[in-house]
């Protein structure tokens, strides 16, 4: 998007570590040239101005721990390479496509987190928005006890699909807290309607923890 999310991370992260550290740990994709573009004006700061910003172009769908990205130092103009990792907290908008685009843009990454699902035995309805498969995608990237906040359609509450979906999340989250607003939409340039979901990845869920409804 415009980068609004990762500069409030950014602005929060000036308050309690070094410039340098800021540089290191904080990460933003979009899949659109455009967005990064936007968000790379955004994460501008004077006390960062000679520090890489770790901006790149890639899908939230195909991001991976070993995944090689390049990035340039502003102050030498030299590119280096490093891997992505796994993260203590993620945040993810929801994707911004026409249901004409989902089939040819995410038939595949549709498989593989079903692939995913399939090891536990579990699916997920054909029905579901593609937002819905971002918990699942993101969940290697993630640490345990990791952080996952989710901008979702709120389509989930209301539908058969959305009782088989937060059943897969509390598979393999903790279903923390659901956001929802009831003033109207968030992004005008969207039709959608939207919450957020906060999750927390955990390595046994023994049993159904509670969900706070906001």
């Amino acid at each position: 998007g415009s980068g609004t999310i990762i500069r409030a991370a950014l602005e929060q992260k000036l308050k309690i570590t070094s410039k340098e550290k800021i540089s290191e740990l904080i990460f933003a994709s979009d899949q659109d040239h455009q967005a990064n573009q936007i968000t790379t004006f955004a994460l501008i700061h004077l006390e960062l101005i000679r520090l890489p910003i770790r901006i790149f172009n890639q899908d939230v769908f195909n991001l991976k721990p070993d995944l090689q990205v390049k990035f340039r130092n502003p102050d030498n103009g030299q590119e280096f390479v490093e891997s992505l990792g796994s993260f203590d907290s993620i945040v993810s908008n929801l994707p911004f496509i026409s249901k004409n685009d989902r089939k040819a843009q995410y038939d595949t990454a549709i498989a593989i987190v079903n692939e995913m699902l399939a090891v536990q035995k579990l699916t997920i309805s054909n029905r579901a928005d593609i937002s819905a498969y971002i918990p699942f995608a993101l969940y290697p990237m993630l640490k345990y006890n990791g952080i996952l906040g989710l901008i979702i359609s709120n389509s989930w509450l209301g539908t058969d699909w959305g009782d088989e979906f937060f059943n897969l999340l509390t598979h393999y989250y903790h279903l923390k807290t659901v956001i929802i607003s009831g003033a109207g939409r968030w992004f005008q340039n969207s039709e959608v309607v939207t919450n957020v979901l906060i999750l927390e990845k955990k390595e046994e869920l023994n049993e159904l923890l509670d969900t706070n409804f906001i």
